[in-house]
């Protein structure tokens, strides 16, 4: 279940979107998320962004991002 609410231990995000000079290869460039655009490719955060703890773990997703721009993740039990 998606929520709007950012889990404490969500402190940092990865784009994992294609880089502009190689797009077979894909960004993994982690992100504070007090920052909405990625610092490695320049990209907005965005649907498929992966939620990462202060160690670098995958600990969930954006699910979907509404028309107000309201981002919904998607958290790993």
């Amino acid at each position: 279940m998606a929520t709007t609410t950012v889990r404490e231990d969500h402190t940092h995000w990865a784009c994992g979107r294609p880089l502009r000079n190689d797009p077979s290869v894909a960004c993994l460039g982690g992100n504070p998320m007090t920052i909405n655009i990625c610092q490695t490719c320049r990209y907005p955060r965005s649907v498929g962004s992966e939620a990462l703890n202060e160690i670098g773990d995958q600990i969930g997703t954006l699910a979907r991002v509404d028309k107000n721009r309201t981002e919904w993740w998607r958290y790993f039990a």
